[in-house]
């Protein structure tokens, strides 16, 4: 699946920049308040249970940028997050947000949960803010992997990644002046799966 934007239409540089500079706490959609400081994120529902995410980036001013996997019916973890990949100049971080998170109850507000079970793996790379990156993420049962310019750089398994029902893809700026390209997602078998 391959996107592109419209110079009419907003771009995710432009709506990192603008939630950047918008830190009223107002109410969200569904009456979720918004979190300050919190990554400019956008996402679209694409029901996926094993897949591989590529995309091409440029940190620019940004802190990082994120690609994460979610489950909104499921009340086990914050916001149904389940597991996401952050990368920096300095590192790609996997992260299983799913394992162990204590549940949000109806109506909760505020940040998420502690990060106490929340398991994660931090990989040291050296990313080039200013230059064109091309990353992939691959999710196959309980293991995430990623790449980076064609190079495997991360690895984590863990149950929560397993989570049946991946059914909403988000991707994040923190900062600014991040930016996204090539945008594709396609769903994966395991070898010999067939």
């Amino acid at each position: 699946m391959k996107h592109r934007v419209a110079k009419d239409r907003p771009t995710l540089k432009r709506q990192a920049v603008e939630a950047a500079g918008d830190v009223k706490a107002k109410p969200q959609a569904k009456g979720k308040p918004a979190v300050k400081g919190h990554q400019a994120v956008i996402g679209n529902d694409l029901p996926t249970k094993d897949s591989v995410i590529e995309f091409r980036f440029r940190l620019g001013g940004a802190q990082s940028v994120t690609a994460e996997f979610d489950d909104r019916a499921f009340n086990g973890s914050h916001y149904g997050h389940l597991c996401m990949a952050r990368i920096s100049a300095k590192a790609v971080i996997l992260v299983d947000q799913k394992g162990l998170a204590v549940a949000r109850p109806e109506g909760a507000t505020g940040e998420p949960p502690p990060a106490a079970g929340r398991k994660n793996a931090t990989f040291p790379v050296e990313i080039d803010p200013e230059q064109w990156h091309t990353f992939v993420l691959e999710t196959v049962g309980d293991a995430m992997r990623a790449s980076v310019d064609g190079k495997a750089v991360a690895y984590l398994q863990s149950p929560g990644i397993a989570h049946p029902t991946k059914s909403k893809v988000e991707f994040g700026c923190m900062g600014k002046d991040g930016l996204f390209d090539n945008l594709k997602i396609w769903n994966a078998e395991p070898s010999g799966a067939r």
